[in-house]
This record gives structure tokens, C-alpha cells and sequence, in this order.
């Protein structure tokens, strides 16, 4: 088992980011800022946990070495190895970044935040240390454990973002472009075709050198590859649900445009009639100014109204034959009478009066018998 944990020291410092955490040059707020920024998840977390727990192990029995051989005042001195870990290392500064680093594990799992991947083996971890301490009687610990259990058990998978996401992406669709253009025929490609095909090998260089940068700190590419997979496909639906969405907006924008470009018209249309009306009203006041400006004629008198005439007629003429000098005579002496007021003719009969008897002789004919 020793030299099994001596196998995980020995590789995690080849490692230089494990190198910069442990450093005794990196205090304590440097350490959880690297860790917060390159170590988000917990199978990186665990790796590191475990590579600082056995430096912290070796760095502090070399320490405590050194000081019995000095306090001893023998010659003797420690192994080169030894040395270096205790020149390079402090045993209290790896005790307080394990305090930090398991702190942050606890925080995370109480959250439930694991990805798909990791769920199976954290719940295999945390059901292991659960079984160990029901064994060790720890009681606190025990129920910590199991509140972290279910917290995971319940949560649903979180995936870390990938960083330069973004800049992958351009690069991975220049990749497949590059690819599509390789699947046709020679015969067909262009001379821009075969430059693109030239910038193949640059393309994948930089594109294997932004994953490496992108790879969490611990990450193997092994484990980055389908996360970098996931959060590439995340990121196409995302961008075609933004540009359905922006499609959308712009639209809705245009019809807002159009109806506001309607409405101003009809307003300047409003307000061209509205001017239109005001000058004809000031035409007219102006005329209507005009005119009682000047000087006004005499009103002409009203025509009398020529007062029409009732004929009267002697019922007696209708017996009795008249002759034309008789006729005009009567007509003259009726239009010369004046009489006070007008006589008005009533649609009813007049009255007859009893006709006299006419004088047989002046009208020439017999007697009626």
C-alpha cells in the first residue's frame, strides 16, 4: 500500500500545476483561487486530494527527521530525496491546503454537484467510507456521510463549463469543413479548395494545443474528450435556439416598424388635412373681413306683392244673355270699385239670393211661363 501511495507522489509531481499547489511559495488563499478557477471537478479533486495527502505524509516525516537528528547533534544527515521535499515543502502549509481541499469536496457533494460520469463512483466512494465508519463508532461523521449521500443520489448531473468553448467550436467546424471538402471528388475542387486543404495539419495542431489548454488541471484527455463532446453539442443548440429567437425578435420588429410607419403617416396625413382646413377657415374669415370692410349698398326695398282681385260675379248672368258692350261695361265699373279689404275666396259656395225677375222686354225673349 506504501508503495502504491508513493506510486500517486511520485507521478502527480511531474506534474507542474501539482508542483505549483504544493508549493510552500503558494499560501493558502493562492491555493483555493488555482483550485476554484482549474480543479472544478470532483474526480480532479479526488486525484489531487490523494497526491497531497501522501506528500503531506512524506513531508512531514522528513521534518520530523530532521529535527531528531538535530536535537540528537549527530552528523549524520537526511537522504537527498528527504531533503528535497523538506527544502521544497512545508508539513503545515500541506496540512492546511488538505483541510482546504477536503472542505471543498464536502461543499460539493452536499450540493450534489457531479457530473453523470462520476454519480456510480462517488456513491461507491461515500457508501465505502460510510461502512467505515459505522465500524469506527464515528457518529458525526456518519451522518455527515449519509446526508452527503442522498444530497448526490437526488441531484441531478452538473458538468463543469469548458473553457474556450467558444474558440473549439470555430476550430472543430473549420476541421469539418476541411473534412467534407476531402469527400469529394479531386476532379471538383477549386484551387481555394486544395489552399483550405493545406491547413489541415495548422488547424489540427492549434486545435490539439487550445483542448490541452482547456483540459481541467488533473483532467486526462480521456475524460476531457466527452465533455468537451457535450458541451460542444449543448452550445450548437443553444446558439440555433438564439438565433430562432433573434429571427423572432427581428420580425416582431419589423411588423412594430411597419405599424409604426403606417401610424406616422396617417398622422401626417391627419395633420396635413387639419392644415389644410385651418388655412381654408383663414381664407374665408379673411374674405368675410374683406367684406364687412367695405361699404355696404342700401338694402333694395321689397316689392309690394300685387294683392290679387276677387272677381264678383251676379248669379243672374248665368240665366240671362249679355251682350259684349254690357259685359265690358260691367268689367270696367268692377275694376274701378276699391274695396277696404281683401275679399279672401273661401273654398265653400257663396250663397245665392233669390234671383228677381228679370224684365222680359230689355232681354228679348218671352216671359217664362
Amino acid at each position: 500500500m506504501a508503495a502504491a501511495a508513493a506510486s500517486i507522489c511520485d507521478e502527480m509531481l511531474l506534474d507542474t500545476n501539482f508542483r505549483t499547489l504544493v508549493s510552500s511559495k503558494t499560501k493558502l488563499e493562492d491555493f483555493n483561487a488555482l483550485l476554484e478557477e482549474h480543479v472544478a471537478g470532483w474526480t480532479q479533486k479526488k486525484r489531487l486530494q490523494d497526491g497531497l495527502k501522501d506528500l503531506s505524509a512524506k513531508v512531514d516525516a522528513a521534518e520530523n527527521k530532521l529535527s531528531v537528528i538535530k536535537a540528537v547533534g549527530k552528523a549524520k544527515k537526511l537522504e537527498p530525496e528527504e531533503q528535497a521535499l523538506v527544502d521544497n515543502y512545508s508539513a503545515s502549509n500541506l496540512k492546511e491546503k488538505v483541510k482546504a481541499l477536503n472542505d471543498a469536496i464536502s461543499a460539493m457533494l452536499e450540493a450534489g454537484k457531479v457530473t453523470a460520469e462520476e454519480k456510480p463512483q462517488v456513491l461507491q466512494n461515500l457508501n465505502e467510507r460510510k461502512t467505515a465508519a459505522k465500524a469506527a463508532d464515528k457518529a458525526k461523521l456518519l451522518e455527515k456521510l449519509e446526508k452527503q449521500i442522498t444530497a448526490v443520489s437526488k441531484a441531478q448531473p452538473v458538468d463543469p463549463p469548458v473553457a474556450n468553448l467558444k474558440e473549439l467550436d470555430a476550430l472543430s467546424r473549420k476541421l469539418q469543413e476541411i473534412e467534407a471538402i476531402e469527400r469529394r471528388p479531386a476532379k471538383s475542387l477549386t484551387a481555394a479548395d486544395r489552399e483550405r486543404l493545406e491547413t489541415k495539419p495548422q488547424v489540427l495542431e492549434d486545435r490539439n494545443a487550445l483542448e490541452a489548454r482547456s483540459r481541467m488541471w488533473f483532467e486526462s484527455e480521456f475524460e476531457f474528450k466527452p465533455r468537451l463532446d457535450k458541451a460542444l453539442t449543448v452550445l450548437a443548440l443553444n446558439e440555433a435556439e438564439l438565433r430562432k429567437k433573434e429571427e423572432q425578435e427581428a420580425w416582431e420588429r419589423k411588423l412594430r416598424e411597419e405599424e409604426e410607419e403606417i401610424e406616422r403617416k396617417r398622422q401626417e396625413a391627419a395633420a396635413k388635412h387639419e392644415e389644410q382646413e385651418r388655412k381654408m377657415m383663414e381664407k374665408l374669415e379673411a374674405k368675410r373681413l374683406e367684406a364687412a370692410a367695405k361699404p355696404q349698398k342700401a338694402a333694395p326695398a321689397p316689392k309690394a306683392k300685387e294683392k290679387k282681385k276677387a272677381k264678383r260675379m251676379n248669379p243672374l248672368t248665368l240665366f240671362q244673355a249679355t251682350s259684349q258692350a254690357e259685359k265690358r261695361a260691367e268689367e270696367a265699373e268692377v275694376a274701378s270699385e276699391e274695396p277696404d279689404e281683401e275679399e279672401e275666396v273661401d273654398d265653400e259656395e257663396p250663397s245665392r239670393p233669390a234671383p228677381a225677375a228679370a224684365p222680359a222686354a230689355a232681354a228679348g225673349y218671352p216671359s217664362a211661363a
